[in-house]
């Protein structure tokens, strides 16, 4: 893949500096959303369980910050995209959180990994190729350009990031989809480490990621750009079972004018998981469309504890760190 790696924010000339955090806008209010159907979110088949998957593209930017629902996903993806600013795609299958958000664009890896899950992709506009790539039935999507009505616009925060949805809002306006099971991976209770840990993310200045390991809860407790993770709706930390840190190749490219960048999620690469307080190296593996493989260095498929993951996609240039607090 041709690729020009400009650190530079979309659609702009390179930029060296990125703003440093600021204090978190208001928590958004939520109008009244539509009446959802009756059809329920997830079904036994043959005793296997299996639901619709909604993936979210949610703003990660700072004037988005504290996002809305992020801790009820049961899988979420964190992105590098231009300049190293990164943007999640929230997963939700049996949860259905009534405010989620800020809701932002596209990017065509989000849709390859959307198929994964067979999801339904829902986000605001998009990049020139993921766009062409949604025409051209790369996968089911809820676009706010193109439906509007599960969809709304809080006051406090600047245009773009005040847009949001909620999942029974959505539900109505799902496309048909074929159910996919519930537990995406192999899942096994782990034992919690004795000691407390601590992984650092590298992105771009004001996104770096940290999660901080407590061996009480069993959980990865999260942090950006130094500063608790908090979802706006429920008020609490974000915390997650196990992390996955991806390594992929990473670069940008201008579509006509505007700068977008390109993550290349076929082949195979590294990876690093935590879980239980403890670190697996292992692999990933991608052919075609088909899904993601995840497994230990001896070709092993993982065992995840129960509950949420945070896939963290990694340039491959960069490392991660991690270390006992």
């Amino acid at each position: 893949m041709a690729v020009a790696l400009l650190a530079a924010a979309c659609g702009r000339p390179p930029a060296t500096n990125v703003p440093s955090p600021e204090t978190p806008a208001p928590l958004p209010s939520q109008p009244s959303p539509p009446s959802p159907q009756p059809t329920p979110p997830s079904r036994e088949v043959a005793g296997r369980r299996d639901c619709t998957w909604i993936a979210v593209v949610l703003d990660n930017s700072i004037p988005a910050r504290p996002q809305s629902g992020v801790s009820l996903a049961s899988v979420v993806y964190e992105f590098p995209t231009e300049g190293m600013i990164t943007r999640l795609l929230a997963f939700f299958c049996e949860q259905a959180p009534q405010t989620v958000g800020p809701v932002r664009s596209l990017r065509t890896y989000m849709l390859e990994i959307a198929r994964e899950y067979n999801a339904v992709v829902v986000h605001s506009g998009g990049s020139k190729s993921a766009l062409a790539a949604v025409r051209s039935g790369a996968g089911p999507t809820i676009n706010e350009f193109w439906q509007p009505k599960p969809f709304w616009r809080v006051r406090g925060r600047p245009r773009p990031h005040n847009l949001y949805t909620s999942i029974p809002a959505l539900r109505p306006y799902l496309p048909k989809v074929a159910k996919a099971p519930v537990e995406h991976w192999e899942t096994v209770p782990t034992s919690p480490a004795p000691l407390p840990v601590s992984i650092e993310i590298p992105y771009a200045v004001g996104y770096h990621v940290r999660f901080d390991y407590n061996p009480a809860t069993n959980r990865y407790r999260r942090y950006v750009a130094g500063k608790e993770a908090i979802d706006a709706l429920t008020a609490q930390p974000v915390e997650v079972s196990a992390v996955i840190v991806q390594y992929a190749r990473w670069g940008q490219t201008y579509e006509g004018t505007t700068l977008t960048s390109r993550l290349d999620l076929e082949g195979e690469g590294r990876i690093v998981l935590f879980a239980g307080g403890r670190r697996t190296e292992g692999y990933w593996k991608r052919r075609g469309p088909g899904r993601t493989q995840f497994t230990d260095l001896q070709g092993r498929p993982l065992q995840l504890p129960p509950g949420t993951v945070w896939v963290s996609i990694v340039p491959h240039t960069q490392s991660v760190r991690w270390h006992a607090r």
